[in-house]
């Protein structure tokens, strides 16, 4: 199994057992948090397949490092046994070319390592945590706002939430109608996911008619939603509980394939940045 599939298997993992819980209590939520995880030295953020497989930790946290840079930093690992989380990094190709002209070709193989996240962390000689203070979501509600007027996606209101293809528009109930603005925003960004669809190329023809190609269309959607979300600070909402035959659907095709993962998350991920596009 290569590097990226061991990574794809663990969060198909994660997902599968939510899965199955949801069968016994009706109660989903997809095993994300909310914040986009970032390198502890570089404060870049994760990104592919990495993002799902850190969010998929439910840590306080979206800070996280390997061994060695928490330990340039004066931190030490204190979360105990698998608290480590794998993470992909590709392969790729480097050209050094040499005193004599001589050019020296090598490449790296793909491979997956572990990376710790701040809560499992604390300083060598102080013990106190590594600190992190979460966004103000409630202050940032006017630019998540503008960020979906700035795609120009048409909203009409509704009592529920859809994307209809043929009218090119997303059906929303009212702001008040739900339980919270994250609630809101939340499903909002599900259904941007499902209008990206044919400007991204993404085939949903049969949506109406075959259950695996509407259990994979909901799937990317609720994995995008995820991106958007992180993207936009803002906690996500998995509690479209009326969705279970789409999420039953998912669960034969994760237990006999994992990667069954790959296609959704790339789509998910091509959707995203068309969207993000559209804001900038």
């Amino acid at each position: 199994m290569s590097a990226y599939d061991k990574v794809l298997e663990m969060i198909a993992d994660k997902i599968i057992t939510e899965i199955e819980a949801y069968e016994a209590t009706g109660e989903w939520h997809l095993p994300f948090q909310s914040a986009l995880p970032v390198n502890v030295v570089s404060g870049r953020p994760y990104g592919g397949v990495n993002v799902f497989a850190l969010l998929a930790s439910n840590k306080t946290s979206p800070v996280w490092g390997t061994f060695v840079q928490w330990q340039s930093l004066g931190y030490k690992v204190t979360g105990g046994k698998g608290c480590g989380r794998a993470v992909y990094s590709p392969s790729f190709t480097k050209k050094d070319e040499q005193e004599d002209g001589t050019v020296i070709e090598w490449q790296r193989p793909a491979k997956a390592y572990y990376v710790f996240n701040g809560d499992d962390v604390t300083h060598a000689e102080t013990g106190e945590a590594y600190p992190y203070e979460s966004a103000n979501v409630d202050g940032r509600l006017s630019e998540i706002d503008a960020f979906f007027e700035s795609i120009n996606v048409t909203i009409t209101k509704s009592h529920k939430a859809s994307y209809s293809p043929s009218r090119d528009v997303i059906n929303m109930p009212a702001f008040d109608a739900f339980t919270s603005a994250e609630a809101y925003y939340s499903t909002l960004a599900h259904e941007v996911i499902h209008w990206t669809a044919p400007r991204v190329n993404r085939d949903c023809a049969d949506y109406g008619t075959n259950l695996q190609v509407r259990a994979q269309e909901e799937l990317v959607a609720e994995l995008g939603a995820v991106l958007l979300c992180t993207h936009l600070q803002i906690p996500v909402q998995n509690s479209r509980n009326d969705h279970y035959e789409y999420i039953a659907g998912w669960l034969k095709p994760l237990k006999e394939d994992k990667t069954y993962l790959r296609t959704a998350i790339k789509s998910a991920t091509e959707a995203v940045a068309y969207v993000k596009s559209l804001a900038s």
